[in-house]
């Protein structure tokens, strides 16, 4: 290898979950992480024995999922770094003719599928074999075995399912699409019926690091089964456990002492530097951020915060200090912080007016979702506007469309959901012709789950309209809109449908929670279309099955204001079912979770559910929900709801 080696081996990554398994795996906690053009690297030592010095080892993870940045990743550590071997280490959906869940799976050959077309429950693809050298796998697979069991700290999601999870040795399928039903699946495996899993970054690291090398790789490529793809995939809760036994078979590889070391004991590649604690933590907040872990995150940010006096680079520092501020503004902003959103997004601007232009379109953008938030919708546009026009300069595709997405958003909370849908699918549009990666980026999920809103909103406002819906469609602007509004409503889902799947495949919880959302505002909205029975959906079904999952989703990981949207909505079903007692139990739970939010959730949870009992002309009825209210609170630990009572006390003398 020679002495421009500066690590033994490189493991790379694709998602969060991903790169947080090989930190757990591999104890990289206390790995140094160093910093380079667009890449952060954890570096640091894998100890085997004692008659042994440790590897050397990177652990890395592209900005953006897919091959094509895998492959410029893998590229990138092979010219600075130079590793011996590389692992590509993470989760892929298995085929269930051949795998369990928590199996794992070893790749001897990747099939790339270079182009796909899916048509009526047919696939046209062009593919070709890229093999994996088979003396490395066979040495890995016999060395490996079953130790690997032992290294886990993460339990099985359902025991008992698969109480021997094995190693399966043979081709996997490599490719740039995410599956949104089985019969896709089905109709990709016909075609290569002894692949035991399909993912999306294989075929990238091998052609990068072939490219880097000039020969073919020693890459190995081990995936744990974390789903089947298709219509499974909405109930996954094994991508931890699936992420975690593919990095732990790699240590207990690892382990074997099965390659020589190469690398020096000193020194680091030229192009790269020492990250200082408040960048490790700002980047570690990051990843944690993008998985939807927001909690986990802000402990993070806040971590970076409280480092950033020792960073020593007074640039660097002001740099770092405006991008740790903006995401703290951002994150207390979605946990409902609103006004400490402010004074760290304000810190940022002000920062980042020396600085780069990039630092100050996301703090106006940043400013403008808070604006929002605050009700100030002119202001909220006139700084989405400016960082629209910033991202432009810049030639951000990806900033300048979530921009304009969000001006057009605002529009929408003003009820004018024309001028929301001439903004929303422009962005949408713009995204998808200038965003390769749209369908692996948090962006293209928002983005999917929005444009179903707003045609949700008009299908809502036309459903009684038809005629006016068809002159609208003749306006300038609208030439996109579906053609009737039943098609309105089946693109609404079909929206919602893309959203969830993305948010699925890069594992950002929030974002799934607000897909779920959206299905269970249409289903409440809709609740007996046309198409339903067409198409197998039970709506009412459908509809609880939605509010159990994002809920779940919601509550587990504190999204405190979306765990008050779910229980509004599926209040107001139980509510229009007449069930009343179960109505008040879901408002009471969302009066609880206002409390953890802004003081106005509070008072719009009162005001709403003030609403519905005034809806109810039995006098009876009204107290006896109004009992139900009260003692859920008390039950929820609220010892004294104050403004509570003393509305509910205002309302039985007002209305008898």
């Amino acid at each position: 290898m020679g002495k421009n080696s500066y690590v033994d081996i490189a493991i790379i990554t694709a998602l969060p979950e991903e790169i947080f398994a090989a930190i757990s795996i591999f104890d990289a906690g206390e790995f140094k992480i160093f910093k380079s053009d667009g890449c952060t690297y954890l570096y640091g030592s894998v100890t085997t024995s004692p008659s042994f010095r440790p590897y050397k080892a990177v652990i890395t993870i592209p900005n953006y999922y897919g091959g094509t940045l895998a492959s410029s990743l893998a590229t990138d550590i092979a010219n600075k770094w130079n590793p011996d071997v590389f692992f590509l280490s993470g989760i892929a959906a298995g085929n269930p003719r051949k795998v369990k869940l928590g199996d794992l799976a070893l790749a001897n050959e990747v099939f790339e599928i270079l182009f796909q077309k899916f048509t009526k429950g047919k696939v046209e693809e062009r593919s070709r074999s890229l093999d994996v050298l088979p003396s490395l796998v066979q040495q890995c697979a016999e060395s490996a075995k079953n130790d690997w069991h032992a290294l886990l700290s993460e339990p099985q999601p359902k025991p008992g399912h698969n109480p021997s999870p094995a190693l399966h040795v043979g081709p996997v399928i490599s490719t740039n699409s995410v599956f949104g039903s089985d019969q896709q699946r089905d109709a990709l495996l016909k075609d290569f019926p002894d692949a035991l899993a399909i993912e999306m970054e294989a075929a990238g690291v091998i052609q990068g690091v072939e490219f880097a090398k000039g020969r073919p790789a020693r890459c190995l490529v081990v995936k744990g089964i974390s789903d089947y793809g298709g219509d499974h995939k909405a109930d996954n809760p094994w991508r931890k456990y699936a992420a975690q036994s593919a990095a732990a078979f790699i240590k207990s590889f690892l382990l074997q002492d099965p390659f020589p070391r190469h690398a020096l004991l000193k020194g680091y590649p030229r192009g790269v530097w020492l990250a200082s604690e408040a960048e490790k933590y700002n980047w570690l907040g990051d990843i944690e951020f993008n998985q939807g872990s927001h909690k986990s995150a802000e402990s993070n940010y806040t971590l970076a915060w409280e480092n950033i006096n020792k960073e020593k680079n007074e640039l660097r520092r002001r740099d770092l200090s405006a991008r740790i501020s903006l995401n703290l503004g951002h994150i207390k902003r979605l946990r409902g912080s609103v006004t400490e959103a402010h004074h760290f997004c304000k810190i940022s601007m002000i920062l980042s007016t020396r600085l780069n232009e990039n630092a100050l379109a996301d703090t106006y953008y940043s400013m403008g979702l808070i604006a929002r938030e605050y009700g100030e919708m002119k202001l909220a546009m006139r700084y989405l506007e400016r960082a629209s026009q910033h991202y432009k300069n810049l030639g951000n595709h990806i900033g300048q469309t979530s921009a304009e997405r969000w001006q057009g958003y605002t529009w929408y909370s003003l009820g004018d959901y024309e001028e929301a849908y001439k903004l929303i699918i422009a962005s949408h549009n713009t995204l998808i012709q200038h965003a390769p990666s749209y369908n692996r980026i948090p962006e293209g999920a928002e983005s999917f789950d929005i444009l179903g809103r707003v045609l949700r909103q008009l299908a809502i406002k036309y459903r009684n309209r038809s005629d006016d819906y068809m002159r609208l469609r003749k306006k300038p602007g609208f030439g996109t809109l579906p053609q009737s509004i039943e098609l309105c409503q089946k693109q609404a889902l079909d929206n919602y449908r893309e959203g969830e799947k993305i948010a699925l495949k890069i594992g950002d919880k929030f974002r799934l929670a607000e897909s779920y959302l959206s299905f269970l505002i249409f289903f409440y909205e809709f609740p007996d279309l046309d198409f339903y029975s067409n198409e197998g959906i039970h709506p009412w079904k459908a509809l609880k099955q939605y509010y159990e999952r994002g809920e779940k989703l919601a509550s587990d990981n504190e999204y405190y204001l979306l765990s008050c949207i779910f229980e509004k909505y599926i209040g107001n079903a139980y509510f229009q079912k007449q069930q009343y007692k179960t109505a008040f139990e879901h408002y009471a739970k969302r009066y609880w979770y206002s409390k953890k939010v802004r003081p106005i959730e509070q008072d719009n949870a009162l005001e709403e559910m003030t609403t519905k009992l005034i809806e109810l002309t039995d006098t009876a009825t009204r107290q006896r929900c109004i009992a139900y209210f009260m003692e859920c609170l008390a039950q929820s630990g609220i010892q004294k709801p104050e403004r509570a009572i003393s509305l509910c006390n205002d309302l039985i003398y007002a209305i008898g």
